[in-house]
């Protein structure tokens, strides 16, 4: 089962300068700073309908949803590869630990319905590089098991992922960059023996 990565390189531009930082105290004042993008999520699990959090690379994305993930231990992860589309459902043979499941997708979606309770969570990253039979489990299961994904703006497939997720009652979450006055605040947490001058100058 994959992981959420909570050790990213530093969100909304801020250079790695900053030496040795406390990841734990920066990415909890990041998160703070979405407070409004992670309750739609949120909700949106809490409804068991899809939702996908979306922007460019390095925004942010992951450290969102792993917000969300903390509050399900046992939340299962897979990821989509670019050296992967042409494998049909990998990031949820990857999510659930399985090599195969023959019978297409209504077969897949079948051995997720076995394989969980409805109250589970899965993650799929990087949606945009996803076959056709990993959308069409996540329609199959709307409205059943709350599934989170990522998806990088710009990227080939990310419009079809996203208009997926909206015709599918779900929820589409667009990040965009951190205000400066978050980023600084994430920085101080992280690294609170800096001067403001030096916490200026890696924020601008």
């Amino acid at each position: 089962v994959g992981e959420i990565t909570n050790r990213p390189a530093l969100i909304g531009g801020c250079p790695d300068a900053v030496g040795e930082l406390d990841h734990d105290d920066y990415l909890g004042a990041v998160v703070e700073g979405r407070d409004e993008e992670l309750e739609r999520v949120r909700l949106a699990v809490a409804r068991r309908r899809p939702a996908a959090v979306c922007g460019v690379a390095g925004i942010g994305k992951s450290t969102l949803v792993g917000a969300v993930v903390a509050a399900h231990p046992a939340a299962r992860v897979g990821q989509s590869l670019p050296a992967l589309t042409h494998r049909s459902h990998h990031p949820w043979l990857q999510a659930f630990g399985w090599t195969a499941v023959p019978g297409g997708s209504p077969a897949v979606a079948a051995a997720v319905r076995g394989a969980s309770r409805q109250d589970d969570l899965v993650v799929l990253e990087d949606l945009q590089w996803a076959d056709p039979g990993t959308l069409e489990v996540i329609a199959e299961l709307a409205g059943e098991h709350a599934v989170v994904c990522t998806v990088q703006q710009g990227s080939d497939g990310a419009d079809a992922v996203l208009r997926l997720i909206e015709s599918l009652d779900g929820e589409v979450v667009e990040l965009g960059p951190l205000e400066p006055t978050v980023l600084a605040a994430a920085v101080r947490a992280a690294k609170p023996d800096l001067f403001d001058g030096e916490v200026r100058r890696l924020v601008d």
